[in-house]
């Protein structure tokens, strides 16, 4: 994880930065999220006990592709 960050409501963000825009974005996005999940909870934790979280990747464009990307949003 590049950067974790943790907000006043305590939701949880995770911020990547990758170098180049791969084919499998929605699994890495979701990898990132299980990553989280796996960080916050503790053993014999109740998985209500997870909180809100958000996977932000920033990626680099294409010279030959649009500046604009779809914006890839699921809750997990």
């Amino acid at each position: 994880m590049d950067c974790l960050c943790t907000d006043e409501k305590g939701l949880l963000y995770n911020i990547e930065v990758q170098n180049s825009s791969a084919e499998a974005i929605p699994k890495r996005a979701r990898y990132h999220a299980a990553l989280m999940d796996t960080h916050t909870l503790k053993k014999g934790e109740k998985f209500s006990k997870l909180p809100e979280s958000y996977v932000i990747l920033i990626i680099q464009v294409a010279k030959n592709q649009n500046s604009m990307q779809a914006c890839l949003h699921e809750n997990f």
